[in-house]
Protein backbone atom coordinates (compact mmCIF):
# COMPACT_ATOMS: atom_id res chain seq x y z
CA UNK A 1 0.00 0.00 0.00
CA UNK A 2 1.31 3.69 -1.09
CA UNK A 3 1.72 5.70 1.86
CA UNK A 4 0.24 8.92 1.46
CA UNK A 5 2.49 12.49 1.14
CA UNK A 6 0.43 15.66 2.34
CA UNK A 7 1.51 18.95 0.96
CA UNK A 8 0.40 22.59 1.86
CA UNK A 9 -1.15 25.48 0.54
CA UNK A 10 -0.19 27.77 3.33
CA UNK A 11 -1.55 30.85 4.41
CA UNK A 12 -1.79 30.78 8.09
CA UNK A 13 -1.66 27.13 9.85
CA UNK A 14 -1.07 28.97 13.28
CA UNK A 15 1.27 27.43 16.42
CA UNK A 16 2.28 24.15 16.02
CA UNK A 17 -0.67 22.20 17.79
CA UNK A 18 -3.71 20.15 17.16
CA UNK A 19 -5.39 22.37 15.17
CA UNK A 20 -2.26 22.34 12.79
CA UNK A 21 -1.83 19.71 10.19
CA UNK A 22 1.94 19.64 10.60
CA UNK A 23 1.25 18.44 14.07
CA UNK A 24 -1.36 16.45 13.37
CA UNK A 25 0.57 14.38 10.45
CA UNK A 26 3.58 13.81 13.02
CA UNK A 27 0.78 12.10 15.38
CA UNK A 28 1.07 8.38 15.01
CA UNK A 29 -1.70 6.67 12.69
CA UNK A 30 -3.34 9.55 11.04
CA UNK A 31 -1.63 9.45 8.21
CA UNK A 32 -2.40 5.81 7.94
CA UNK A 33 -6.06 6.97 8.28
CA UNK A 34 -5.42 9.09 5.18
CA UNK A 35 -3.82 6.38 3.18
CA UNK A 36 -5.91 4.02 3.42
CA UNK A 37 -9.07 5.51 3.11
CA UNK A 38 -7.61 7.03 -0.08
CA UNK A 39 -7.25 3.70 -1.57
CA UNK A 40 -10.95 2.95 -1.75
CA UNK A 41 -14.11 5.32 -3.00
CA UNK A 42 -16.18 7.41 -0.49
CA UNK A 43 -17.96 5.81 2.58
CA UNK A 44 -16.13 1.74 1.81
CA UNK A 45 -15.35 2.04 5.50
CA UNK A 46 -17.09 2.49 8.50
CA UNK A 47 -15.05 3.71 12.13
CA UNK A 48 -15.47 0.59 13.23
CA UNK A 49 -14.68 -1.30 9.87
CA UNK A 50 -11.32 0.93 9.38
CA UNK A 51 -10.11 0.60 13.04
CA UNK A 52 -10.26 -3.22 12.68
CA UNK A 53 -8.81 -3.34 9.26
CA UNK A 54 -5.99 -1.29 10.90
CA UNK A 55 -5.55 -3.01 14.13
CA UNK A 56 -5.93 0.35 16.42
CA UNK A 57 -6.87 0.16 19.89
CA UNK A 58 -10.25 2.48 20.09
CA UNK A 59 -8.04 4.62 21.77
CA UNK A 60 -5.60 5.16 18.97
CA UNK A 61 -8.26 5.26 16.58
CA UNK A 62 -10.26 7.92 18.60
CA UNK A 63 -7.54 9.94 19.11
CA UNK A 64 -6.00 9.55 15.10
CA UNK A 65 -9.66 10.68 14.19
CA UNK A 66 -10.18 13.52 16.37
CA UNK A 67 -6.74 15.50 15.01
CA UNK A 68 -7.90 14.83 11.75
CA UNK A 69 -11.42 16.19 12.24
CA UNK A 70 -9.14 19.20 13.89
CA UNK A 71 -8.11 19.65 10.56
CA UNK A 72 -10.82 18.97 8.00
CA UNK A 73 -9.47 16.15 6.60
CA UNK A 74 -12.29 13.37 6.78
CA UNK A 75 -15.93 13.53 7.09
CA UNK A 76 -17.96 11.08 9.37
CA UNK A 77 -21.49 11.08 7.80
CA UNK A 78 -24.68 10.08 10.14
CA UNK A 79 -23.57 6.14 10.08
CA UNK A 80 -20.21 6.34 10.37
CA UNK A 81 -18.92 5.91 7.05
CA UNK A 82 -15.86 8.08 6.02
CA UNK A 83 -14.70 9.99 3.34
CA UNK A 84 -11.69 12.18 2.72
CA UNK A 85 -12.05 15.64 2.53
CA UNK A 86 -9.11 16.92 0.69
CA UNK A 87 -7.78 16.87 -3.15
CA UNK A 88 -5.48 13.71 -3.00
CA UNK A 89 -4.05 11.85 -6.24
CA UNK A 90 -3.48 8.30 -7.00
CA UNK A 91 -0.43 7.34 -9.59
CA UNK A 92 -3.70 6.01 -11.97
CA UNK A 93 -5.38 9.33 -11.61
CA UNK A 94 -2.86 11.28 -12.10
CA UNK A 95 -1.85 9.98 -14.91
CA UNK A 96 -5.36 10.91 -16.18
CA UNK A 97 -5.05 14.38 -15.00
CA UNK A 98 -2.06 15.29 -16.66
CA UNK A 99 -3.35 14.14 -19.97
CA UNK A 100 -5.77 16.35 -20.05
CA UNK A 101 -3.71 18.90 -18.97
CA UNK A 102 -0.67 18.22 -21.83
CA UNK A 103 -4.07 18.59 -23.91
CA UNK A 104 -5.36 21.91 -23.29
CA UNK A 105 -1.82 23.71 -22.49
CA UNK A 106 -0.95 23.26 -26.04
CA UNK A 107 -2.36 26.39 -27.79
CA UNK A 108 -1.23 28.41 -24.39
CA UNK A 109 2.44 27.24 -24.83
CA UNK A 110 1.64 28.34 -28.24
CA UNK A 111 0.42 31.93 -27.60
CA UNK A 112 2.69 32.62 -24.50
CA UNK A 113 5.81 32.07 -27.22
CA UNK A 114 4.78 34.22 -29.86
CA UNK A 115 4.27 37.15 -26.99
CA UNK A 116 8.14 36.06 -25.16
CA UNK A 117 9.27 39.58 -26.84
CA UNK A 118 6.36 41.97 -24.83
CA UNK A 119 7.41 40.08 -21.78
CA UNK A 120 11.24 40.77 -22.13
CA UNK A 121 10.27 44.53 -23.33
CA UNK A 122 8.76 44.75 -19.46
CA UNK A 123 11.21 42.98 -17.70
CA UNK A 124 13.86 45.40 -18.78
CA UNK A 125 11.54 48.08 -18.21
CA UNK A 126 11.35 47.44 -15.06
CA UNK A 127 14.70 45.95 -13.64
CA UNK A 128 16.85 46.94 -16.16
CA UNK A 129 19.72 45.74 -14.10
CA UNK A 130 18.69 42.52 -13.51
CA UNK A 131 19.04 39.51 -16.72
CA UNK A 132 15.73 39.56 -17.96
CA UNK A 133 15.38 35.74 -17.80
CA UNK A 134 16.05 35.87 -13.52
CA UNK A 135 13.76 38.51 -13.71
CA UNK A 136 10.93 36.20 -15.60
CA UNK A 137 11.54 33.64 -13.53
CA UNK A 138 11.31 35.22 -10.38
CA UNK A 139 8.36 37.59 -10.92
CA UNK A 140 6.23 35.91 -13.86
CA UNK A 141 6.53 31.73 -12.68
CA UNK A 142 6.56 32.71 -9.15
CA UNK A 143 5.05 36.32 -7.79
CA UNK A 144 2.25 36.61 -10.67
CA UNK A 145 1.92 32.41 -11.24
CA UNK A 146 2.02 31.58 -7.81
CA UNK A 147 0.50 34.42 -6.78
CA UNK A 148 -1.28 37.33 -7.90
CA UNK A 149 -2.73 34.80 -10.91
CA UNK A 150 -4.47 32.90 -7.89
CA UNK A 151 -6.52 36.31 -7.18
CA UNK A 152 -7.03 36.84 -10.72
CA UNK A 153 -8.62 33.08 -11.24
CA UNK A 154 -10.28 33.91 -7.70
CA UNK A 155 -11.75 37.25 -9.01
CA UNK A 156 -13.30 35.18 -12.23
CA UNK A 157 -15.16 32.45 -9.47
CA UNK A 158 -12.92 29.97 -11.19
CA UNK A 159 -10.68 29.27 -7.34
CA UNK A 160 -9.96 30.26 -3.61
CA UNK A 161 -7.07 31.54 -1.96
CA UNK A 162 -8.93 31.26 1.38
CA UNK A 163 -9.60 28.05 3.19
CA UNK A 164 -10.62 29.02 6.99
CA UNK A 165 -10.21 25.70 9.62
CA UNK A 166 -10.59 25.55 12.64
CA UNK A 167 -8.75 26.81 15.34
CA UNK A 168 -8.77 30.30 13.00
CA UNK A 169 -6.09 28.41 10.95
CA UNK A 170 -6.28 28.91 6.56
CA UNK A 171 -4.35 26.52 4.58
CA UNK A 172 -5.48 23.99 1.99
CA UNK A 173 -4.16 20.02 2.23
CA UNK A 174 -2.75 18.19 -0.57
CA UNK A 175 -1.98 14.45 -0.95
CA UNK A 176 -0.39 12.45 -3.54
CA UNK A 177 0.61 8.45 -3.09
CA UNK A 178 3.87 8.14 -2.48
CA UNK A 179 5.15 6.05 -5.85
CA UNK A 180 7.08 5.95 -8.81
CA UNK A 181 5.00 8.33 -10.71
CA UNK A 182 3.61 10.29 -8.75
CA UNK A 183 7.35 11.19 -6.73
CA UNK A 184 8.90 12.10 -10.07
CA UNK A 185 5.68 14.01 -11.58
CA UNK A 186 6.13 15.84 -8.38
CA UNK A 187 9.80 16.16 -8.15
CA UNK A 188 9.73 18.16 -12.10
CA UNK A 189 6.86 20.42 -11.29
CA UNK A 190 8.08 24.46 -10.83
CA UNK A 191 5.52 25.04 -8.91
CA UNK A 192 6.52 25.96 -4.76
CA UNK A 193 6.94 28.91 -3.94
CA UNK A 194 8.53 29.26 0.39
CA UNK A 195 9.04 32.82 1.81
CA UNK A 196 10.19 33.83 4.93
CA UNK A 197 8.08 37.22 5.10
CA UNK A 198 8.85 40.28 7.72
CA UNK A 199 5.92 42.75 6.27
CA UNK A 200 5.76 42.74 2.58
CA UNK A 201 9.83 41.74 2.03
CA UNK A 202 10.70 38.14 1.99
CA UNK A 203 14.00 35.85 1.77
CA UNK A 204 12.30 33.48 -1.18
CA UNK A 205 13.07 30.50 -2.94
CA UNK A 206 10.75 29.29 -6.26
CA UNK A 207 11.55 26.19 -7.63
CA UNK A 208 10.12 22.41 -7.57
CA UNK A 209 8.61 21.14 -4.60
CA UNK A 210 11.66 19.36 -2.73
CA UNK A 211 12.97 19.83 0.68
CA UNK A 212 14.99 22.49 0.50
CA UNK A 213 18.02 24.58 2.64
CA UNK A 214 16.08 27.76 3.07
CA UNK A 215 14.62 29.93 6.07
CA UNK A 216 10.74 28.93 5.37
CA UNK A 217 11.69 24.97 5.43
CA UNK A 218 13.80 25.45 8.68
CA UNK A 219 11.46 27.41 10.01
CA UNK A 220 8.84 24.71 9.91
CA UNK A 221 11.05 22.10 10.91
CA UNK A 222 12.41 23.62 14.13
CA UNK A 223 8.79 23.84 15.09
CA UNK A 224 8.55 20.55 15.18
CA UNK A 225 12.19 20.19 16.90
CA UNK A 226 13.08 17.65 14.94
CA UNK A 227 15.89 19.37 12.13
CA UNK A 228 17.24 17.15 9.55
CA UNK A 229 21.61 16.94 9.92
CA UNK A 230 21.14 19.39 6.86
CA UNK A 231 19.71 21.69 8.99
CA UNK A 232 22.18 21.54 11.99
CA UNK A 233 24.64 23.53 10.91
CA UNK A 234 22.06 26.52 10.07
CA UNK A 235 20.55 25.59 13.44
CA UNK A 236 23.82 26.31 15.34
CA UNK A 237 23.43 29.99 13.80
CA UNK A 238 20.30 30.46 14.66
CA UNK A 239 18.50 28.86 17.22
CA UNK A 240 19.12 31.64 19.95
CA UNK A 241 16.91 33.92 17.23
CA UNK A 242 13.26 34.09 16.77
CA UNK A 243 12.08 33.88 13.26
CA UNK A 244 11.20 37.36 13.02
CA UNK A 245 14.42 38.11 14.21
CA UNK A 246 16.08 36.43 11.41
CA UNK A 247 14.35 37.51 8.89
CA UNK A 248 14.89 41.46 10.07
CA UNK A 249 18.36 41.01 10.61
CA UNK A 250 18.93 39.13 7.92
CA UNK A 251 17.51 41.61 5.41
CA UNK A 252 19.01 44.75 6.99
CA UNK A 253 22.29 42.49 6.00
CA UNK A 254 21.32 42.44 2.76
CA UNK A 255 20.80 45.89 2.26
CA UNK A 256 23.98 46.73 4.03
CA UNK A 257 25.92 44.28 1.72
CA UNK A 258 24.82 46.63 -1.39
CA UNK A 259 26.23 49.17 0.20
CA UNK A 260 29.32 47.41 0.99
CA UNK A 261 28.87 47.60 4.28
CA UNK A 262 30.11 44.34 6.00
CA UNK A 263 28.68 42.95 8.93
CA UNK A 264 31.97 40.99 10.83
CA UNK A 265 31.55 37.83 12.65
CA UNK A 266 27.77 38.25 12.51
CA UNK A 267 25.65 34.64 12.91
CA UNK A 268 22.71 36.08 10.36
CA UNK A 269 25.90 36.38 7.90
CA UNK A 270 27.32 33.09 8.07
CA UNK A 271 23.51 32.15 8.18
CA UNK A 272 23.04 33.77 4.69
CA UNK A 273 26.75 31.97 3.11
CA UNK A 274 24.99 28.41 4.76
CA UNK A 275 21.71 29.11 2.54
CA UNK A 276 23.24 30.69 -0.31
CA UNK A 277 21.93 34.43 -0.32
CA UNK A 278 25.89 35.56 0.00
CA UNK A 279 29.24 34.53 -0.85
CA UNK A 280 32.33 33.37 1.25
CA UNK A 281 33.36 36.70 -0.09
CA UNK A 282 30.83 38.54 1.12
CA UNK A 283 28.82 39.46 -2.00
CA UNK A 284 25.10 38.93 -2.78
CA UNK A 285 24.58 35.91 -5.52
CA UNK A 286 20.76 36.25 -5.68
CA UNK A 287 19.02 39.32 -7.19
CA UNK A 288 17.46 41.59 -5.19
CA UNK A 289 13.42 42.97 -6.19
CA UNK A 290 13.55 46.34 -4.91
CA UNK A 291 9.89 47.85 -4.51
CA UNK A 292 8.56 44.74 -6.15
CA UNK A 293 5.05 45.26 -5.35
CA UNK A 294 4.38 48.23 -7.55
CA UNK A 295 6.62 46.51 -11.03
CA UNK A 296 5.03 43.37 -10.59
CA UNK A 297 1.79 44.75 -10.76
CA UNK A 298 2.44 45.86 -13.97
CA UNK A 299 4.05 42.91 -15.38
CA UNK A 300 0.82 41.52 -14.54
CA UNK A 301 -1.66 43.75 -16.48
CA UNK A 302 0.79 42.75 -19.06
CA UNK A 303 0.33 38.72 -18.39
CA UNK A 304 -3.21 39.58 -17.95
CA UNK A 305 -3.64 41.01 -21.25
CA UNK A 306 -1.91 38.49 -23.03
CA UNK A 307 -2.99 35.26 -21.12
CA UNK A 308 -5.80 36.10 -19.08
CA UNK A 309 -8.71 35.15 -21.43
CA UNK A 310 -6.37 31.67 -22.28
CA UNK A 311 -6.00 30.57 -19.00
CA UNK A 312 -9.35 31.27 -17.49
CA UNK A 313 -10.92 29.20 -20.86
CA UNK A 314 -8.12 26.24 -20.26
CA UNK A 315 -8.14 26.00 -16.88
CA UNK A 316 -12.39 25.70 -16.70
CA UNK A 317 -11.80 23.34 -19.26
CA UNK A 318 -9.37 21.21 -17.58
CA UNK A 319 -11.40 21.03 -14.44
CA UNK A 320 -14.46 20.32 -16.35
CA UNK A 321 -12.81 17.38 -18.14
CA UNK A 322 -11.45 15.80 -14.43
CA UNK A 323 -14.71 16.61 -13.18
CA UNK A 324 -15.93 13.59 -15.51
CA UNK A 325 -13.76 11.41 -14.77
CA UNK A 326 -13.47 8.63 -12.97
CA UNK A 327 -10.72 9.73 -9.99
CA UNK A 328 -11.08 8.80 -6.34
CA UNK A 329 -10.89 12.45 -4.96
CA UNK A 330 -13.83 13.38 -6.83
CA UNK A 331 -15.56 10.36 -6.06
CA UNK A 332 -14.70 11.45 -2.47
CA UNK A 333 -16.60 15.06 -3.05
CA UNK A 334 -13.95 17.06 -2.19
CA UNK A 335 -14.29 20.70 -2.26
CA UNK A 336 -14.03 21.55 -6.21
CA UNK A 337 -12.35 25.08 -5.63
CA UNK A 338 -9.52 23.48 -3.58
CA UNK A 339 -9.47 20.43 -6.03
CA UNK A 340 -9.27 23.64 -9.15
CA UNK A 341 -6.63 25.14 -6.49
CA UNK A 342 -3.92 22.22 -7.37
CA UNK A 343 -5.00 21.83 -10.79
CA UNK A 344 -3.87 25.64 -11.27
CA UNK A 345 -0.53 24.15 -9.80
CA UNK A 346 0.08 21.28 -11.82
CA UNK A 347 -0.98 23.53 -14.75
CA UNK A 348 1.18 26.73 -14.40
CA UNK A 349 3.51 24.17 -12.96
CA UNK A 350 3.84 22.32 -16.31
CA UNK A 351 3.82 25.40 -18.24
CA UNK A 352 6.93 27.36 -16.02
CA UNK A 353 8.88 24.09 -17.22
CA UNK A 354 8.08 25.07 -20.46
CA UNK A 355 9.00 28.49 -20.41
CA UNK A 356 12.31 27.24 -18.90
CA UNK A 357 12.86 24.81 -21.92
CA UNK A 358 12.32 27.56 -24.50
CA UNK A 359 15.04 29.61 -22.51
CA UNK A 360 11.87 32.29 -21.84
CA UNK A 361 12.84 32.14 -18.42
CA UNK A 362 16.14 31.03 -16.13
CA UNK A 363 16.80 27.70 -15.95
CA UNK A 364 17.01 26.59 -12.16
CA UNK A 365 19.72 25.13 -10.03
CA UNK A 366 19.37 21.58 -9.53
CA UNK A 367 20.83 20.89 -5.87
CA UNK A 368 21.51 17.51 -5.05
CA UNK A 369 18.52 15.92 -2.78
CA UNK A 370 16.65 19.38 -2.90
CA UNK A 371 15.78 19.75 -6.18
CA UNK A 372 15.78 22.46 -8.67
CA UNK A 373 14.90 26.23 -7.61
CA UNK A 374 16.78 29.81 -7.87
CA UNK A 375 16.51 32.33 -4.37
CA UNK A 376 15.76 36.07 -4.81
CA UNK A 377 15.42 38.87 -1.72
CA UNK A 378 11.88 40.98 -1.96
CA UNK A 379 12.75 43.97 -0.72
CA UNK A 380 9.34 46.84 -0.57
Amino acid sequence: MNAMKICYFDNNMGKYDEFNPRFVFNEPNTKDIVTILSQYPKYYFTNDKLSKRLGFTKQEYDQAMKLLDNISAVVVDKYGRIRLNFPFFTAKDLKRITNIMNYVLKTNKRVIEANAERLNQIARKIYPNIPVHITLYHLLCGKIFDGEFFEYLTRSNLLNISYPKNGNRDYMLIGYHDDKFCNKFNESLLCSFNNAWLGKSALTSFGTPNERLDYFRYFKLRETGKLPTEFQQLDGLLKNFSDEEVVSGSLDIVKNLRENNVPLGDNLLEALKITGYVSQGNKLTVPVFDNYIEKVQLLHKEVVQIFGDYIKFYLNLVKERVLRENILCVNHEVPVDELTNELWHIFFGQLNNYLVEKNIVARPIKYKSQGSYLKCVYLN
